[in-house]
């Protein structure tokens, strides 16, 4: 029954610029048991190379800056027809496997889902249907915060499963 689940549900990633190999690696460590799509969207070819690569469909949308990439890689998901949809910008240390199944199967019930960093940054962002508003509300800056997106989510009247800290 969960694997059938799993199958309406996509994984993106639009890893962090900054470090690509580190990425990668601690991304792919944190999901490559997992039975569901897994596409790729960036704004870098360097990291459009690397990710494509290594067994993952990537997309690159030049000259993107964050917000747009975020925004065009949810409307992708979704008109491909996926029901619940999970972005991931990093896997930070004690991010598992079984944190990601948490995080989409909180998905059937509530609408949208995170996973707030230490730093104050946002690893995670999964929605259960396109609701562009909460994004456009929570990039304000060059990378989104979790307590920009909780207000946003918040202002959408939509319920939110809140991921550990890591």
């Amino acid at each position: 029954m969960l694997s059938a689940y799993l199958q309406q549900c996509c994984l993106l990633i639009v890893p962090d610029e900054q470090s690509i190999t580190a990425s990668f690696s601690n991304i792919h460590t944190a999901t490559a048991g997992l039975a569901i799509h897994k596409k790729v969207f960036t704004g870098s070819t360097r990291t459009f190379e690397t990710w494509n690569k290594n067994y993952y469909t990537a997309q690159l949308f030049a000259n993107s800056n964050l917000r747009e990439l975020w925004l065009k890689a949810f409307e992708a998901a979704f008109e491909e027809g996926f029901r619940k949809v999970i972005l991931l910008t990093t896997a930070p240390k004690g991010l598992t496997q079984d944190h990601l199944q948490e995080a989409f199967l909180s998905l059937r019930i509530l609408e949208v889902c995170m996973g707030p960093g230490k730093d104050g940054n946002l690893y995670l962002a999964g929605m259960n249907t396109f609701n562009p508003e909460i994004l456009i509300n929570s990039i304000l800056d060059e990378k989104p915060t979790w307590k920009a997106f909780q207000r946003a989510v918040g202002a959408q009247k939509a319920a939110m499963y809140k991921l550990p800290v890591f």
